[in-house]
C-alpha cells in the first residue's frame, strides 16, 4: 500500500516536527539563555534531547495510529482508504467449471499500512502474497496477488496456482470484481460483509 506508507511517512514527519516545536515552547527561556550565552555546545545538547524526546513519542502516536485511529469514522473519511478489515462470504464463478459457483469466506487483515487477505473454501484455501488499495480514477480497487493451495486429493485436477484478483470497493460491505490464474483461467468474485 505504497500510497498508505507515504501518507504515514509524511503524518510521522509533521508529527514528530509538532511535538518538538511544542517541546521547545515551555524551554524557550533556557534555549535564549544557552544562545546569548554562546553555550553552543550545550543547546545543540540539549535541542537533540528534545528531538529525541519528539521522535519517541511521535513513534508512538503513528503506531497507535497505524493500528486503530486511522479506522475511525472521521478520520477515514480525512485520509480516504477504505477500512476492509472484516469477513466476508463469497460466491465465485470461473472458467475452470462454469457450472459450478463456489463458495467461501474471504478475511482480511488490515492496518494503515498493510492489508493481507485469505480466502477459504471447501476446496482450497488461498492467501496473498501482495495486496494493496489503490485509487483508480476515484474508484478504490483491492488488488492482491495470490496463491492458491487446493486440498491434497484434489490437487490432481487443480493443481497449486497463482492468480490476481481486482475488487472494486464501492461500498465496504460488498466488494466484487475479476480474477486471472497462470493456468489461463478467469472468474468473477463477489464478497458480502458478514453482519456481526
Amino acid at each position: 500500500m505504497k500510497n498508505s506508507m507515504e501518507k504515514l511517512v509524511k503524518i510521522g514527519i509533521w508529527t514528530t516536527i509538532i511535538l518538538f516545536i511544542l517541546r521547545c515552547i515551555p524551554s524557550m527561556k533556557g534555549i535564549l539563555e544557552l544562545w546569548n550565552g554562546g553555550d553552543f555546545l550545550k543547546l545543540v545538547y540539549t535541542l537533540f534531547g528534545y528531538i529525541g524526546e519528539a521522535i519517541a513519542a511521535g513513534f508512538i502516536i503513528i503506531k497507535v495510529f497505524d493500528l486503530w485511529i486511522w479506522k475511525w469514522k472521521y478520520i477515514a473519511k480525512v485520509h480516504g482508504i477504505p477500512v476492509l478489515a472484516q469477513t466476508y462470504d463469497g460466491e465465485i464463478s470461473s472458467t475452470y467449471d462454469e457450472s459450478k459457483i463456489y463458495k467461501g469466506i474471504l478475511t482480511i487483515k488490515q492496518t494503515f499500512s498493510k492489508i493481507s487477505v485469505k480466502y477459504k473454501s471447501e476446496e482450497s484455501g488461498s492467501f496473498s502474497v501482495i495486496a494493496t488499495i489503490i485509487d483508480n480514477y476515484n474508484v478504490n480497487q483491492l488488488i492482491y496477488t495470490y496463491q492458491n493451495n487446493p486440498k491434497a486429493n484434489i490437487q490432481e485436477r487443480s493443481p497449486i496456482h497463482h492468480g490476481t484478483a481486482i475488487l472494486n470497493i464501492d461500498d465496504v460491505k460488498k466488494i466484487e470484481g475479476n480474477y486471472f490464474t497462470e493456468r489461463g483461467t478467469v472468474g468473477y468474485m463477489v464478497f458480502t460483509a458478514r453482519q456481526e
